[in-house]
């Protein structure tokens, strides 16, 4: 696959009003009986679906839950919002980030960092400034405020860029330049689950043209930016300098994770992927595909592997468990779609593990 179409990113209309999708997903049920956003706003929410086109009324921001969408016909993926709400066959669910969003939200526990963290996991255009920042890039924003964020320069080794202008934006040109900051690596599990190869030559095109939508992403923009600073990892310095916090980003939802998993993985990173990729593909009890889910881990580490998915699963699995990193906690059968099991065992073709560290 040689592009990735990259819908216009919408999140919450109004800026400060971040509790929003949260508020929204509570009233969602795990499966949906629909498989549009439309459909969904209409059925579930009582949005007015008008004119010939049907297009939303007041609701636009509801495309910002959306995953992404597979175009067979042009073999391209479309990505059309941050991943909270997924196309799986012929109807819409809720993700696992959806569903621990909703758990914290009902229990006013810290979802205000799960809903950041989703965004800087599946927002390219939010990821590839905050991956710059992070590398040490910092705004000059001519002591402009966050209304006026069309102001805002990113300095980043002696280059600026305006990400945010109304007229010029240079958005796309640092979705090009650094493209695989901005994608990252959580969309590239989700492409491996679904048997997706990029090519290396990728780039990042518009749902429609040549080059994603950049009109009004002050505006919209405007929103993440708000719940950032709201966290407080903004550091607002005299003369008009924006920076990031990094220690506070550390400790809230460790950074490190989140935009150093580009670079060279080690084995801490390994296993910090694999919980994560567990925590994608586990059910409600703990229990996870054994085969499914340890083909991301494969892929992505071990790339070189010859020996077939079953004698990687068997490989890493045993070596785990040697080396003290996990035990298996608890095993069962499931389904043919999840392939031979642990050791060509049917009763562990689903299992639990627990972790040491």
């Amino acid at each position: 696959m040689g592009n990735i179409r990259l819908a216009i990113e919408r999140f919450w209309m109004e800026y400060n009003n971040f509790e929003l999708w949260a508020n929204v997903l509570t009233y969602l049920p795990e499966k949906l009986e629909v498989k549009s956003a439309k459909e969904l706003a209409q059925v579930y929410l009582y949005k007015n679906v008008e004119g010939n086109n049907r297009r939303l009324d007041r609701s636009k921001e509801i495309f910002g839950l959306m995953g992404s969408i597979y175009h067979s016909k042009a073999q391209e993926i479309e990505i059309k919002g941050v991943r909270l709400i997924e196309l799986q066959g012929e109807h819409l669910v809720l993700t696992e980030d959806a569903k621990a969003l909703i758990y914290a939200y009902k229990e006013d526990n810290g979802w205000e960092l799960l809903l950041a963290k989703q965004l800087l996991r599946y927002s390219p255009r939010v990821r590839v400034l905050f991956s710059l920042l992070w590398k040490g890039a910092y705004f000059n924003t001519e002591n402009a405020k966050l209304e006026q964020l069309s102001r805002w320069k990113l300095i980043y080794k002696d280059c600026i860029y305006q990400p945010f202008a109304s007229k010029e934006s240079d958005m796309n040109l640092l979705l090009g330049k650094f493209k695989e900051e901005a994608l990252g690596p959580y969309w590239k599990r989700v492409f491996i689950q679904r048997n997706i190869e990029l090519r290396e030559d990728w780039k990042f095109v518009g749902s429609q043209g040549s080059e994603p939508a950049k009109s009004n992403l002050s505006s919209l923009m405007h929103s993440p930016f708000t719940l950032f600073d709201y966290l407080g990892w903004l550091r607002f310095e005299a003369g008009g300098r924006v920076s990031l916090l990094h220690d506070r980003v550390r400790d809230d939802i460790d950074g490190e994770e989140l935009f150093e998993a580009v670079e060279d993985l080690s084995t801490n990173s390994l296993l910090s992927v694999l919980k994560e990729v567990i925590h994608e593909n586990q059910d409600y009890r703990g229990f996870f595909p054994v085969e499914p889910t340890l083909n991301v881990i494969q892929k992505q580490f071990y790339p070189e592997w010859n020996k077939g998915l079953d004698r990687f699963v068997d490989y890493f699995i045993t070596t785990g468990v040697q080396d003290g990193l996990f035990i298996i906690e608890d095993y069962e059968s499931g389904q043919p779609r999840h392939g031979r099991g642990y050791l060509n065992r049917r009763e562990y073709q689903l299992i639990r593990l627990y972790f040491y560290k």
